[in-house]
């Protein structure tokens, strides 16, 4: 541990407890440096800091073989890979997968992407979409699938989120020419009888 504190790269903060002084130092097991904080120049020149080993090294000596980096039926947190994220079905995938390059940062590529992806025997590039025909997100049979260009993707969907808006809209002015109309039929009754008490 080097005796010179403030040659290091150390930032004090302020918190609710005081101030926290941060220090950069090498993990004792990787040899990979870190940041730690430790409460005070004295504590750290005494060596009275948090942990001393970095993030990886640490989860290594506290969880064993279930450590970090561990993917898939390994993890003890595995759950089958299947998760449901916003109304699509999205699938994690290994490393090792040809089609890992389509994956986002939890390692998962939406189910419709994938299955397409498969047919097509490659992976999709970002300007290709991929359409539910029949506007249900977790319905990824092969036959509601369409693989379409972001361009050519904007309409069927415009039509689909505008079609059910009309509808009930037809059905608004419906019930409101019904109303209008029986309106029409008082008012008329009305003048009618005027008519009739007059003469």
């Amino acid at each position: 541990m080097p005796k010179d504190f403030d040659s290091l790269i150390v930032r004090p903060r302020t918190n609710q407890r005081g101030n926290k002084f941060y220090g950069k130092l090498f993990c004792p097991q990787c040899r990979e440096s870190k940041v730690i904080w430790v409460r005070s120049k004295k504590a750290y020149r005494r060596g009275d800091y948090n942990n001393k080993l970095c993030q990886r090294c640490s989860a290594i000596k506290n969880l064993g073989n279930y450590a970090i980096g561990v993917y898939g039926e390994n993890n003890p947190a595995w759950r089958g890979g299947r998760k449901i994220s916003d109304g699509y079905i999205r699938i994690t995938l290994m490393p090792s997968d040809p089609f890992y390059s389509m994956t986002s940062r939890d390692h998962s590529v939406a189910e419709h992407r994938l299955l397409i992806a498969q047919k097509l025997g490659r992976c999709l590039l970002y300007t290709e979409v991929v359409h539910h025909i029949n506007g249900i997100k977790d319905d990824n049979r092969l036959c509601n699938l369409a693989l379409l260009e972001a361009k050519e993707h904007l309409v069927p969907t415009l039509i689909q989120e505008m079609i059910p808006r009309l509808q009930q809209r037809i059905i608004a002015v419906e019930e409101e020419n019904r109303e209008l109309r029986l309106r029409v039929r008082q008012v008329e009754g009305k003048i009618g009888e005027i008519y009739a008490q007059g003469l």
